[in-house]
């Protein structure tokens, strides 16, 4: 173990030399050589973390720092976004799976983007294939851009999805559909089993009209806006379940002086300006924010405009500093719904820091409790908790305090020591909460 630990710091040692490295004084010919040495280097250490990342999940260490999945640790404490997180627990398990591939990975000659592209390849139409491929699979990683695998593996998947051999719960065991971010648009892929393809067919056929003479969407892109059509229609209706004692829905956060301007609500925006600059720059920052599609980001104000045209408008008044929404007292054990969005709009995730669960997954925790401290539910006393971190402050010992006066929520450990971690901030400014039942 300690021979690891050496050699771990050495590397550190390595790289913290390279940093203070200054590449303007090589020359030419040296550069580009250090500069492939580097990638080399890079990948080798992608394999090296990748090893590691195994060795961690088999003992199963983050829950020893409260996190219920390697992958959710690595997300904390790697400061990583979750599709980055889950590319390296994917690594991991298909250099295992793949002995000539780990080799490859090991000697620098495949990116970790070849390796993530066949571990979802391994995913989506099982380990066996994959295995069954390795040789071919990994001679074009060696000599070819990831793109080359990508085509590669898409050709396996549809002959796979083809290959009528295969038994049907074999078949079935490979559906899935995963939605992903792509830049400003969103990705959405997926194996469909027969019953679920004809209905999804039957539906957008449902909601596709004969395209008129002028129009010229391409079938895909007509596809596409039906698809839109049906999510809007099931949610409009109601058909869709209550999460968390809310219908589900599309939130647009935004300033109420944008949300007026947008809407030509008779404000003049420079006197609002104006006044804001008399309040302070701190105050005009928050006045003057951007329109947040919650889940997604921020968005662009003609967007903005066109969801909230016909939104049901709430209010949320809060502090630019800690932001303290609205008060319900003792009224309610349970978070109704109205506090439930408020409570989302100042947490719009587990609060436990590092954790990214979003807040319609997630339990709301009464920091004074209701019965035994006649803890009042105001939002100043409630926190956005995931189930599992909800589970580790009432019955694994971890604590957790709220400091109203920051808006701050901090974590310490069963023994007592403060969590490394944190503290976590809550989502601050003025904004109108605009929800809409479907855009």
């Amino acid at each position: 173990m300690g021979s690891n630990q050496g050699c771990v710091g050495r590397v550190g040692e390595a790289i913290a030399a390279l940093v203070e490295h200054d590449p303007a004084t090589l020359d030419d010919t040296a550069l580009r050589t250090a500069l492939l040495d580097l990638l080399r280097h890079a990948n080798q250490l992608d394999a090296a973390i990748a090893r590691y990342v195994g060795a961690f999940d088999d003992r199963k260490l983050g829950r020893a720092d409260g996190w219920s999945t390697t992958k959710q640790w690595i997300q904390a404490y790697g400061r990583l976004s979750g599709p980055a997180a889950t590319s390296r627990m994917r690594a991991a398990a298909t250099i295992r799976l793949l002995p000539s591939l780990e080799a490859a990975f090991d000697a620098g000659e495949v990116t970790r983007e070849h390796v993530d592209r066949i571990g979802l390849t391994a995913r989506e139409i099982g380990d066996e294939v994959v295995e069954s491929a390795e040789e071919p699979l990994v001679a074009i990683a060696r000599g070819h851009e990831p793109e080359a695998v990508r085509e590669t593996c898409e050709r396996l998947i549809d002959e796979v999805i083809r290959d009528k051999r295969i038994p049907a719960q074999e078949q079935h065991r490979r559906r899935g559909v995963t939605v992903a971010r792509a830049g400003d648009m969103w990705k959405l892929r997926g194996i469909l089993d027969p019953e679920t393809g004809v209905l999804l067919t039957t539906a957008l056929d449902t909601f596709t009209k004969a395209p008129a003479p002028d129009d010229e969407r391409s079938p895909a892109q007509r596809r596409h806006d039906s698809l839109a059509d049906l999510l809007n229609t099931v949610l409009r209706e109601g058909r869709a379940p209550v999460v968390a004692g809310v219908r589900p829905h599309l939130a647009v956060l935004m300033p109420v002086r944008r949300y007026a301007a947008l809407h030509d609500h008779g404000t003049d925006q420079a006197t609002d300006r104006a006044t804001d600059r008399a309040r302070g720059a701190a105050d005009a920052d928050a006045a003057d924010g951007p329109a947040v599609l919650t889940g997604y980001g921020v968005i662009p104000d003609a967007f903005a405009a066109r969801l909230s045209c016909d939104a049901n408008l709430q209010q949320v008044w809060q502090h630019p500093d800690n932001g303290l929404p609205l008060k319900l007292g003792r009224a309610y054990r349970n978070t109704p719904p109205a506090l439930r969005r408020a409570l989302a709009t100042r947490d719009p995730h587990c609060r436990w820091p590092g954790c990214r669960m979003p807040a319609n997954w997630c339990d709301s925790h009464h920091l004074r409790t209701w019965i035994r401290d006649n803890g009042a539910t105001d939002i100043d006393n409630l926190v956005i908790l995931c189930r599992y971190h909800h589970v580790s402050v009432h019955e694994r010992g971890w604590g957790i305090r709220y400091d109203p006066g920051s808006g701050t929520v901090a974590i310490t450990r069963p023994d007592g020591t403060p969590y490394e971690l944190g503290p976590s901030r809550a989502r601050t400014g003025r904004y109108a909460t605009l929800t809409r039942l479907a855009a």
